[in-house]
């Protein structure tokens, strides 16, 4: 069995933003050698995190408005000193709701996502450099 680890860097946009890394996953997954096995992928950043999603625009628009709603609505319960939310709590809240790591299978050398799966990473303070810990294994 085969085992590949690196550390992937992704530059982010700015504010909340979700990106598409399956290209930058391809790469190495290609490029390890492994036809057949797993892939985790995983990030030590509070302020973002991994999620699946199809990989349409809409899609993108539609869990980026979400994602922007659960971070930056502010608690109208709380005291006027606390009326806003800051990069600190929207970190937080990412963390609360989402993955900061998936595995997913690799087949013959690539993802194997289904027909229009996307590998996503969601940014709730960039832009900022992440770095992802990617381990491939398998034959």
């Amino acid at each position: 069995m085969k085992v590949h680890t690196t550390r992937i860097h992704i530059h982010t946009y700015d504010g909340v933003s979700i990106q598409d890394i399956g290209a930058e996953l391809g790469a190495y997954i290609h490029g390890s050698g492994v036809e057949s096995g797993l892939c985790v992928i995983s990030t030590s950043h509070a302020e973002c995190a991994l999620s699946l999603s199809d990989e349409v625009d809409e899609r993108y628009t539609d869990l980026l408005q979400v994602t922007r709603q659960l971070l930056v609505t502010p608690n109208k319960s709380a005291s006027p000193r606390d009326d806003r939310v800051d990069e600190v709590a929207m970190g937080a809240t990412l963390a609360a709701f989402s993955a900061h790591s998936i595995t997913l299978p690799v087949r013959s050398g690539e993802l194997a996502l289904g027909s229009w799966e996307a590998v996503l990473l969601l940014e709730s303070r960039g832009p900022s450099s992440r770095q992802l810990d990617v381990t491939v294994l398998g034959d």
